[in-house]
């Protein structure tokens, strides 16, 4: 590839309708909005008909301080009273709906209906209607920038190129607004597989004495590292820096393209971020364009992502659930041809969580064949899962076992969480080899909640008491991965009385989970609503053995309801966002940065 004929034909110019795309998706969160632009003047407040006919004359003119306002999103002007002593305007809101301006000088008292709007409050436009957000003409004098790094995937003379492009609107202190897009960088995937970078450079224009260099638009870069995490300047950003980049959807015919065979628009498609180091790694290993293309393109963009938040090597990362040195599909991933044509036709995509599970099974001595054990996990989810491994690590039954006894009781298979936990309370509270009632008991609710209680009293003072000096060191530990969102929040329990007292009002068998939770191998918290943090809501269970997972999520009576909690019901959409959240936001991160600095400790 000739670099400096690639220099010439690179384009300058974003794909059509990009920008469109970003501002019409990014309008309002990345993007900035529409602004009600402000700034005080006096204007004159002319008499009414009352004072008219009390002067008999023309009373003296007077003026009065107002707002004079721009709307960014319909571009008129208006005027309206200005709040005295603060950086306020004044509406109205009109019986009909409509939000009205306040003529100066009048309705200067407070009465209903009218609205004080301060500087960083969202309001409707009383001339369009749209929702605008105040802010004073002073913050903008010389404009103000927001931007957004937006990624394409084009093709340019036959050369599948990565273009990084900087998605921009500036707003000036007149109200007058512009959006646009500058190109960034470029990352173009020569014949070989190998990759060309190149990074644009602002023309300095042809002055006087400007060399070619200078000159010049693209130029080639000798480092090829992906800059999607790299800050760029946002105004109004923490530190007015931010990173990250999200991907255009709209992809080139990648046939006759260098791009042809790298699967790069299925990677992308299965939310597959830093492409760059995906091609780096198919130009190593051409086999997995084989996977992302029947379907498993989320596993190798789990992968990938994995190996770059622990700065690991992806062909080692990889090696964890692939066979890297096979090209078929099924044999990479180690199954059966009819299993791997049973994933396909089911719609199973297989990630890293879901093959650490599934070695988990097998190395606890599973004899279930895949189609079977994926067939289980689909009703039992990851949680029920994990909790049929642990029974069979520990008394040997396995899933199809389970799967009956849960099906002659009529209870569902996400439930077999219950079954352990009733297991493991007997165990703790007779020390001995467990009756055949025990291990499956005719009543498993009643049962499980008997065994809970029998527990709960077999608890003395002092064994409380050492209780609570181990929560005290799993707040210290842990204290910092308490969260909200402003609407539920994540926190944990001060002492082994909280954990007995959700326990009892959820009931549920978190009050037995003293030893667990202070052990370190089972951390509990609480998910609370921020208003009512006093209040039990859900309990959630963490693994903190090796990479935190999740083991349960459970409210009252664990999703179980009536006299003989014969009713189940469902645990609410936003709880599970909420601790789904959690988890990728707070708990993984923090993971990933114990990680790291174990591996930089010395020896």
């Amino acid at each position: 590839m000739d670099k400096e004929r690639m220099c010439n034909l690179l384009p300058e110019e974003p794909p059509e309708k990009m920008v469109e795309w970003a501002v019409e998706k990014f309008g309002r969160s990345e993007l900035g909005g529409e602004f009600c632009i402000y700034s005080s003047e006096r204007v004159p407040v002319y008499p009414s008909i009352q004072e008219v006919l009390e002067y008999n004359t023309l009373p003296p003119r007077r003026t009065a301080w107002a707002a004079n306002c721009t709307c960014t999103a319909c571009g008129e002007d208006f005027i309206t009273h200005k709040e005295p002593g603060e950086n306020a305007i004044r509406t109205v809101n009109g019986e009909d709906g409509w939000i009205y301006t306040v003529t100066p000088g009048e309705l200067v008292e407070p009465y209903m209906g009218i609205e004080v709007q301060r500087e960083g409050d969202r309001f409707n436009c009383p001339l369009c209607g749209k929702e605008v957000e105040l802010i004073h003409k002073r913050k903008l004098i010389g404009g103000r920038k927001k931007q957004i790094m937006v990624l394409t995937v084009q093709n340019v003379d036959g050369y599948t190129t990565i273009f990084y492009w900087l998605v921009w609107r500036t707003i000036n202190e007149f109200g007058i607004s512009r959006c646009g897009a500058s190109p960034e960088e470029a990352y173009v995937l020569t014949e070989r597989g190998s990759i060309a970078r190149f990074t644009h450079v602002k023309r300095m224009g042809a002055f006087y004495g400007a060399n070619r260099a200078q000159l010049k638009k693209w130029q080639p870069m000798s480092c090829n590292a992906d800059v999607i995490d790299k800050p760029y300047p946002d105004w109004r950003s923490i530190n007015n820096k931010k990173a990250g980049a999200d991907i255009w959807p709209i992809y080139p015919d990648m046939e006759g393209a260098t791009g042809e065979k790298t699967a790069l628009v299925e990677y992308l498609k299965s939310e597959g971020w830093w492409p760059v180091e995906y091609l780096k790694w198919w130009r190593r290993r051409r086999n997995i364009e084989n996977l992302c293309r029947q379907g498993q393109a989320k596993l190798i963009a789990e992968i990938v992502r994995e190996a770059w938040r622990y700065s690991a090597d992806t062909d080692t990362e990889g090696r964890k659930y692939l066979d890297l040195d096979k090209c078929k599909p099924h044999e990479m991933l180690n199954v059966r041809k009819a299993e791997f044509r049973y994933m396909r036709q089911q719609g199973i995509t297989w990630t890293p969580e879901a093959a650490r599970t599934w070695n988990k099974y097998r190395a606890a001595g599973g004899q279930l064949p895949l189609i079977d054990y994926l067939e289980f996990a689909k009703l039992a989810r990851s949680g029920g899962v994990n909790a049929a491994i642990d029974i069979l690590r520990t008394y040997g039954h396995d899933l199809d076992k389970v799967t009956r006894y849960l099906n002659k009781k009529g209870q569902r298979l996400s439930e077999v969480g219950i079954l352990l936990d009733t297991r493991n309370a007997a165990r703790q509270i007779y020390d001995r080899e467990l009756t055949e009632e025990e291990l499956w008991p005719r009543d498993l609710h009643e049962a499980h909640d008997r065994m809970t209680r029998m527990q709960r009293e077999l608890k003395c003072q002092a064994a409380a008491a050492k209780l609570n000096e181990g929560f005290a060191c799993v707040l210290e530990n842990y204290g910092h991965l308490q969260w909200t969102d402003g609407d539920l929040e994540m926190i944990l329990p001060k002492n082994n009385g909280e954990l007995v007292y959700e326990g009892d009002v959820l009931r549920h068998c978190v009050g037995g989970y003293g030893a667990q939770h202070t052990g370190g191998s089972s951390v509990i918290f609480f998910v609370r609503r921020h208003r009512r943090p006093e209040r039990p809501y859900y309990t959630l269970a963490i693994d903190m053995r090796g990479r935190p997972r999740e083991c349960q999520l459970h409210g009252y009576g664990n999703e179980r309801h009536g006299e003989h909690k014969q009713y189940t019901h469902s645990i609410p959409k936003k709880v599970r966002a909420f601790c789904d959240r959690w988890e990728n936001e707070i708990l993984l991160p923090w993971y990933a940065q114990q990680q790291k600095q174990n591996k930089e400790k010395p020896a």
